[in-house]
């Protein structure tokens, strides 16, 4: 009954937050990051000086968590409510809201210096749930992000994204919530998954990717071989320290970075794009959509089994901009540094 009372009040909370505060934005004289609340607790926007590169032309882009959970186990019977023809065999809630065009609701939203923090009831991206607006009860994802400098890392071109994702039984002996690692929709090649984050950057900005390797060497070009979608998401998936999407001249881009990955192992064989990646456990999904004027890159994080009863799982990425030699000198400081 408490926890049920204390689930009820956040949802209450979460449906009148918007009306009362105002977006936020943290920033360094080199980034910005920011947080509307319009588009639920996604990241929303983010400027390399001043310039906007994130694409929110809906709500599946934008920089957010998005998760996966097999809509079958117990505690996540879902309602018949879709907006999708034929819903998948699973549910992927997320920060920014569903395909309806209905964003998340976020039950707080404010910053502390240079860290700016949001939490989010997510909606199911397919719009199905067993909860109010098709939400999943009991389910919450908060984030905690922070441009540099961080106390590891002395420099303005790094921001860190921190996410934490709690799940509370609403009645006693509820089990502990298990992560789907891989989704199938019978088209394309299977996807490993969950995405902490996935972003979305404006191709009008950046179109090169390229990969930084497990030992911090030189940058890889994937120009050749980055998968090029323009229509349906058939994501290349890389094994690497980082990725990066860049200007055609190379001289500008934006990477992402998380150590958790790193040393991650798959339940299962993912094909991989670079034949001498084949066999290894994807970290990164990869994609363009040249058509849509968006292009992609999600953190893979399969080292997520189950959040525990009442419990929660944290993750942190972060992001670095900035031409190659300048990224991959502070990823590696990063990575040095034990974070």
């Amino acid at each position: 009954m408490v926890l049920k009372t204390l689930l009820a009040g956040l949802l209450a909370l979460s449906f009148t937050a918007p009306a009362l505060a105002a977006p936020q934005t943290v920033s360094n004289s080199v980034v910005s990051l920011g947080v509307s609340g319009s588009r639920g607790g996604s990241i929303d926007s983010f400027k390399i000086l001043g310039t906007e590169i994130v694409d929110t032309a809906d709500l599946g882009r934008e920089i957010q968590a998005s998760l996966f959970f097999n809509s079958q186990q117990p505690g996540l019977q879902q309602n018949n409510t879709t907006c999708n023809a034929s819903p998948p065999p699973w549910l992927n809630p997320q920060d920014a809201g569903n395909e309806c065009g209905v964003a998340s609701p976020w039950y707080a939203l404010g910053k502390t210096g240079n860290r700016l923090d949001v939490g989010t009831l997510p909606k199911e991206w397919h719009g199905r749930g067993n909860g109010p607006n098709n939400l999943i009860n009991g389910l919450r994802i908060e984030g905690h992000h922070t441009v540099g400098p961080l106390p590891y890392a002395n420099f303005n071109e790094v921001t860190q994204l921190r996410y934490q994702v709690f799940w509370n039984a609403e009645y006693a002996g509820q089990p502990a919530l298990q992560f789907q690692r891989s989704v199938f929709d019978g088209n394309s090649q299977p996807t490993p998954t969950s995405f902490l984050p996935a972003a979305y950057f404006k191709s009008s900005q950046f179109v090169r990717p390229v990969g930084l390797p497990m030992d911090g060497g030189d940058w890889v070009d994937l120009q050749p071989s980055a998968n090029v979608s323009t229509g349906s998401y058939t994501p290349s998936l890389y094994r690497f320290r980082a990725v990066a999407w860049m200007r055609q001249d190379l001289s500008l881009g934006v990477a992402l970075y998380a150590r958790s990955t790193l040393n991650q192992t798959c339940a299962q064989t993912f094909t991989m794009e670079l034949p001498q990646q084949q066999g290894q456990c994807p970290n990164f999904a990869v994609v363009g959509f040249p058509a849509l004027g968006a292009v992609n890159v999600s953190v893979v994080d399969q080292s997520l089994t189950s959040i525990p009863l009442n419990g929660s799982v944290e993750r942190v990425a972060h992001m670095f901009v900035g031409n190659l030699p300048t990224m991959r000198s502070q990823i590696n400081a990063v990575y040095n540094s034990g974070n």
